[in-house]
């Protein structure tokens, strides 16, 4: 039954992802293979997280060491548009760190978040899910990790397959919740820092 349905929601997917991709005006993109990893929270306050498989690479300085681009896509209209990540993974170790996140708010403006760049051990979270997407890349989907299948699309075109067609053919409570309400830049990094054992600022 869970592979049936499963299949289901991707056609569902699929269709409303060419939809978005039909409205918008042709641009060049980079090369990108986005996988939707992760979702949380309740109507209207539902956030999805996609991870790019063209981002999985080496860290020059530290080939041993893994970079993953993620980007968390808010349905409140009072959360930002979207918030991209720049994750490095110890894979053997079963650490990460943050060491880029950037708020792309509604109105146009971009803000930089002062994302905690310390080493820490995986938390169980959508980070755990960006972890096993970048360490483990042969179990994506048996981890119920689905590719996008769309070819290369950018940030905007991506923010607008989420907020025109998935968060309305997705049901509408997600199974794994880690809050359910996100309204400012403030809350974001308040949690994530929460996710990463960092000390509350007063």
């Amino acid at each position: 039954m869970r592979n049936k349905n499963t299949f289901s929601l991707r056609k569902r997917l699929l269709a409303c992802s060419s939809f978005a991709l039909l409205s918008l005006s042709a641009a060049p993109a980079l090369a990108t293979d986005w996988w939707m990893i992760f979702g949380t929270g309740d109507t209207p306050n539902r956030d999805l997280f996609f991870a790019d498989a063209q981002s999985v690479k080496a860290v020059k300085e530290q080939p041993g060491n893994t970079l993953l681009n993620v980007m968390q896509v808010f349905e409140s209209p009072n959360s930002p548009n979207y918030v991209s990540y720049t994750l490095e993974m110890r894979c053997p170790e079963r650490q990460l760190r943050v060491n880029s996140a950037t708020a792309y708010l509604r109105a146009g403006a971009t803000t930089v978040l002062p994302a905690p760049k310390r080493w820490v051990p995986l938390p169980k979270s959508w980070l755990e899910r960006g972890y096993d997407f970048a360490c483990a890349p042969d179990k994506r989907k048996s981890n119920a990790m689905m590719p996008m299948g769309v070819g290369s699309i950018d940030n905007a075109q991506l923010v607008a397959i989420t907020q025109q067609g998935l968060f309305n053919q997705l049901p509408g409570n997600q199974p794994i919740r880690i809050e359910a309400t996100k309204s400012s830049t403030a809350d974001v990094m308040r949690d994530l820092n929460f996710l990463l054992g960092a000390p509350e600022k007063k």
